[in-house]
């Protein structure tokens, strides 16, 4: 359990410090981590941050195009 924990946190860190990764690349990684390690509560928690931050790109965009 605590490998597949460490692997599903070292994808969660990856994704969320890799700037050329597109959101959707990011929210499949981080679900890829999620399945890794299902019962690690700071994978979870940092999944929503990702999903957050795609959110809030998604609005950026549509505020910069009208």
């Amino acid at each position: 359990m605590a490998i597949r924990t460490a692997i599903g946190d070292s994808l969660v860190t990856y994704v969320q410090r890799t700037p050329k990764v597109s959101a959707q690349a990011k929210m499949q990684g981080v679900g890829m981590a999620v399945r890794y390690s299902p019962a690690d509560p700071m994978t979870r928690w940092m999944r929503a941050g990702v999903y957050f931050n795609a959110a809030n790109e998604e609005l950026m965009e549509d505020k910069m195009q009208t």
